[in-house]
């Protein structure tokens, strides 16, 4: 039965506080909690897109202050499923409507991310032109 709170907004259920079905039965995920996770979500020191770990020293050394190698690479990054799972039109159509509001907090966080890596780049820009 716990698989079902995977499937219904885990991004926004998580963000909010609702860990388990018992706190927000399923399908109750509304606007109102995809607001207050997008809320929560801005307060993050860094916000960061597990399939693009690989992206995230310059993010993290700002941020965070942490020095990371050159070489940093996260090679326990989760590569996908080797089956071949065949999901209906139908089924993936009901998962992607059934998690609307996460597909919205998951754009929002992708942009957080972006916009620090962008920032960083301009910061590296000016301080390298700096030297030069």
């Amino acid at each position: 039965r716990q698989w079902r709170y995977a499937a219904d907004n885990y991004y926004a259920r998580e963000l909010c506080g609702f860990a388990s079905l018992a706190e927000l039965p399923f399908g109750d995920v509304n606007e109102t909690h995809g607001d207050e996770a997008s809320r929560r979500l801005d307060a993050f020191d860094a916000v960061l897109i597990t399939e693009r770990l690989h992206e995230a020293r310059p993010v993290l050394a700002s941020k965070l202050g942490w020095r990371l190698p050159r070489d940093f690479a996260v090679p326990w990054r989760n590569k996908g499923s080797t089956e071949e799972e065949e999901y209906s039109e139908a089924a993936l159509a009901a998962l992607e409507a059934r998690n609307s509001i996460d597909r919205a907090v998951y754009a929002r966080a992708a942009r957080a991310f972006d916009a620090s890596l962008r920032k960083r780049r301009s910061r590296r820009r000016r301080h390298d032109g700096d030297v030069l």
